[in-house]
């Protein structure tokens, strides 16, 4: 709930997953509510989209040729538009770290 964002690694074990279902609704729900977008799908393996992300751009790590490109996306995706001046300040001083 007070993420800014959350990725859905999208695989055929989140597909069969009650909990990751749940999961993906809620998070999709706050992002409506909030008229933003909180949820990042990011393919890993091979499997249907859910119905629910299937308007969504869906990152994609199944191609390795494109992975560089991919991670580039996913990287603009998690930056966040600062609501205050204060996290506008936090922001500018902080950075993204992801490893994959």
């Amino acid at each position: 709930y007070r993420c800014r964002r959350a990725i859905a690694v999208l695989t055929p074990e989140f597909l069969e997953s009650s909990v990751c279902a749940f999961c993906t609704r809620w998070a999709h729900y706050l992002g409506i509510e909030h008229v933003q977008r909180k949820l990042i799908p990011l393919c890993l393996r091979p499997c249907a989209t859910p119905l629910i992300l299937q308007g969504t751009n869906v990152i994609d790590y199944t191609k390795a040729e494109y992975q560089d490109w991919e991670y580039l996306r996913l990287v603009a995706s998690l930056k966040v538009v600062p609501e205050t001046t204060a996290e506008a300040q936090q922001a500018s001083t902080s950075s993204i770290k992801i490893s994959i």
